[in-house]
């Protein structure tokens, strides 16, 4: 029962890793239109 046990830890830390991967992606989209609103003007220097 050790890999049955093992492989559910696993898929247990990769479910975990995805939802903060998802979460911190959204609150970045959300983070990326707030910050170009309250930036005054952005320079477009290459």
């Amino acid at each position: 029962m050790a890999p049955i046990q093992n492989l559910l830890h696993q898929q247990s830390t990769l479910t975990a890793f995805v939802y903060t991967f998802g979460f911190l992606f959204f609150s970045y989209l959300c983070l990326i239109p707030l910050l170009a609103l309250f930036k005054p003007k952005p320079k477009l220097s290459a």
